[in-house]
C-alpha cells in the first residue's frame, strides 16, 4: 500500500501536468508551491521515521496541549534561567543596555535618583554594581536613559528644566562624570533620546506646546550642546510618559513617533541631523494602528527598518487592549513607508510600558506590562516581515518592566514589583506549536504533551 509521501508525490505530478495544460491554453496556473513543499517535507519525515531519527523539543507555554501526529512549527520562546534582587523600597524610572551583557537602571528612592548596573557574568550568573546618585531631587520626572558603550546618560525633568547626567562604567562599577542642563529646555515635559554616531545623542522633548530637538555630544570631561531646533507645534498633545519615542536609522537619520489622541493614529517623522547639529523634518507619516494608546516605543530592526511597538483598543471589547507591532522603512530619498503590521491575538485589561529591541540579526524582542505581568516574546523577521508574535507572562510586575537583548540568545529583564526591583535572565529556545499548514511545518509530532513538556518529533 502506498505511503502518504508517495500519494502526495503522485498528486503533485498530476497538479503539475494540469498546470502545464492550463498554461498551454493561456490560463494562468499557480498555487502548487504549497503542495510541492508539503510533499517534499512528508518524504523527509517518512525517511526520518524509517531511520528512527527523532528529536526532542518542549511544547510552547502558549499551547495547552499538542497531540501526537500533528504537524508542528518551532518558534522562538523565552525561558527563565535565573534572577536576582536588585534594590528594595524604590521605583524604576528607566533602563538601558551599555554593552558586554550589562544593563543600567535608574532608581528613584528617598534621597534622589540613582543609577545601578547589573549584568550576566562569564559563568552565567547575575552580578550587580554600585549605586551612583544622579541627583538629590526625588521629584525628577520624565526620566529616560541612553545606553552607550561603557557609559550611560540619564535625562530627566527637574524644576521645569531638562537635565542630564553622564556616567561611565568599568565593568559594573559606575562613576559620575558630569551633569548639566539642556540649553533652552525650560518647561520641558516628555523626553526621548537615541544614540547617533560615537558619543552623540539626539534628544527630543515637548515644551510649551512645541516639539523640540537638539544634539548633545558627550566628551570625557564635558558636553557640547547644539542649539534647539523647533520641529513643529503640537498644541493639545496628550502628555503621557511613553507618548514620545526616537530611534536612529543611521548617523544622520532618525525616526520620531508621538501620540496625540486616542482617535488619531500615532504620528511619525523622519528627521535628518547634520554634522553641525541642525535637525530637519524630512517626511511625515501616520501610523497604521487605529485606536492607539499612549504607550509606544521605536527600535531599529535592520537597515532603514524601524519597529514601532504600541497598543490598541479593540472596539466592542470593553477594556481589552492588544500589543501591536508596525514595521517602517525610512530614508531621506524614499520617505517613510509601512512594511508590515500585526497585533497579538491575546487581549488584556491594559497594556503599558511597551518596548522593543533587535534580537540578533533576524528577530525582534518585545516586552510590555500587561495585567500585572511582564510579558515578552520574540518575533521572527523573515525578509523584514514578522512570522509570529506570541508574548507570554514571564514575571509579576508593578509600574515598570522591560526586556533588553544581550544577543540573539539571551535577554535581561528589569522588573519592579511592590517596590522591589529584580533583574532576570532569559534564554531563547525553540519550542513546538501546532501548525495547520503542512507546507510551513518544521516537523511531525511523534508523541504528544502539554505546555512545558518534552515531546519527540520527526523533523521535516
Amino acid at each position: 500500500m502506498p505511503d502518504i509521501a508517495s500519494l502526495l508525490g503522485g498528486l503533485r505530478l498530476q497538479n503539475e501536468a494540469l498546470s502545464e495544460n492550463l498554461t498551454a491554453k493561456g490560463v494562468p496556473a499557480a498555487g502548487s508551491e504549497g503542495l510541492v513543499t508539503l510533499a517534499e517535507k512528508v518524504k523527509r519525515i517518512n525517511q526520518h521515521i524509517a531511520d528512527g531519527e527523532k528529536s526532542t523539543v518542549v511544547v510552547s507555554q502558549g499551547t495547552p496541549v499538542l497531540h501526537a501526529g500533528a504537524f508542528i512549527r518551532l518558534v522562538p520562546e523565552l525561558t527563565a534561567v535565573t534572577n536576582r534582587g536588585m534594590e528594595a523600597s524604590c521605583s524604576v524610572e528607566a533602563s538601558a543596555y551599555i554593552g558586554q551583557k550589562r544593563v543600567v537602571t535608574t532608581l528613584k528612592k528617598s534621597g534622589g535618583l540613582y543609577l545601578k548596573a547589573g549584568g550576566q557574568e562569564a559563568d552565567g550568573t547575575l552580578a550587580l554594581g554600585n549605586s551612583v546618585r544622579l541627583t538629590e531631587d526625588s521629584t525628577a520626572s520624565s526620566v529616560t536613559l541612553l545606553g552607550l558603550q561603557d557609559a550611560a546618560a540619564a535625562f530627566y525633568v527637574s524644576g521645569g528644566r531638562g537635565c542630564f547626567v553622564y556616567t561611565t562604567y568599568e565593568g559594573l562599577t559606575g562613576t559620575l562624570a558630569y551633569s548639566g542642563e539642556l540649553a533652552d529646555a525650560s518647561g520641558a515635559e516628555m523626553l526621548s533620546v537615541t544614540a547617533l554616531n560615537g558619543q552623540r545623542a539626539l534628544v527630543c522633548y515637548t515644551a510649551a506646546g512645541l516639539l523640540c530637538a537638539q544634539v548633545v555630544a558627550f566628551g570625557e570631561t564635558g558636553v557640547a550642546i547644539h542649539p534647539v531646533c523647533i520641529l513643529e507645534e503640537i498644541a493639545g498633545l496628550d502628555a503621557y510618559t511613553q507618548g514620545l519615542s526616537l530611534a536612529a536609522l543611521s548617523n544622520s537619520e532618525a525616526v520620531l513617533a508621538f501620540f496625540m489622541e486616542h482617535s488619531e493614529p500615532v504620528k511619525l517623522r523622519l528627521l535628518t541631523v547634520s554634522d553641525g547639529g541642525e535637525i530637519e523634518v524630512e517626511h511625515y507619516a501616520l501610523g497604521v494602528t487605529e485606536g492607539a494608546l499612549p504607550c509606544l516605543a521605536l527600535c531599529a530592526l535592520g537597515v532603514n527598518l524601524v519597529g514601532l511597538v504600541g497598543a490598541v483598543t479593540r472596539l466592542g471589547e470593553e477594556n481589552a487592549t492588544y500589543l501591536t507591532l508596525e514595521g517602517w522603512y525610512g530614508s531621506k530619498a524614499v520617505g517613510l513607508c509601512p512594511v508590515f503590521w500585526g497585533a497579538e491575538d491575546v487581549g488584556g485589561t491594559g497594556v503599558s510600558c511597551v518596548y522593543a529591541d533587535a534580537f540578533g540579526n533576524d528577530a525582534a524582542l518585545l516586552s510590555c506590562l500587561q495585567d500585572g505581568k511582564l510579558r515578552g516574546g520574540v518575533v521572527s523577521l523573515n525578509s523584514g516581515r514578522p512570522e509570529s508574535c506570541v508574548t507570554l507572562p514571564l514575571a509579576d510586575a508593578g509600574a515598570y518592566c522591560r526586556l533588553h537583548a544581550l544577543n540573539g540568545s539571551y535577554a535581561l529583564g528589569i522588573v519592579e514589583a511592590s517596590g522591589t526591583v529584580t533583574i532576570h535572565l532569559f534564554r531563547c529556545d525553540k519550542k513546538a506549536v501546532p501548525c495547520y499548514d503542512g507546507s510551513t511545518a518544521d516537523g511531525l509530532a511523534s508523541t504528544g504533551g502539554e505546555a512545558g513538556e518534552a515531546i519527540d518529533i520527526y523533523l521535516a
